[in-house]
């Protein structure tokens, strides 16, 4: 069974094209990291579960308009930073500098589209305890 345990708002996020050693703005959006799990659940423990995988996805959706000037079919990957606020009042810088298109990438105006985040567990218990 697949859960999302945690929704974490990230402001001014900005969302980039790679292609080769470049990097270039798509667009300027808002987004939402959503940590998901996979979990069993097994009878013999009783009300208890397996947690068999824990990552996140990026909820990318476009507030204003686009404004690349680059040829797609050069992209080679994705890279998104924003900044999401912690539990004591600080903001705090987020980069991920390879997302996988997991969704269809609806550029236009109020378009969404998700991505799944390569990141350590190390990056997930961090986006945790935020």
């Amino acid at each position: 069974m697949k859960e999302v345990i945690k929704t974490i708002p990230v402001e001014d996020g900005k969302l980039y094209a790679l292609a080769g050693e470049n990097r270039y703005l798509l667009a300027d959006c808002g987004a939402g990291i959503e940590i998901v799990e996979d979990s069993e659940e097994l009878p013999v423990l009783g009300k208890g579960r397996v947690i068999t995988n824990r990552g996140a996805a990026l909820l990318i959706t476009f507030e204003h308009k686009p404004g690349f000037s680059v040829n797609l079919e050069s992209v080679q990957g994705f890279g998104f930073q924003g900044r999401v606020l912690r539990q004591d009042g600080i903001y705090e810088k987020v980069i991920f500098a390879h997302c996988l298109l997991a969704s269809d990438l609806d550029l236009t105006e109020a378009g969404e589209c998700t991505f799944e985040i390569q990141c350590s567990a190390e990056m997930i218990k961090r986006l945790r305890a935020l």
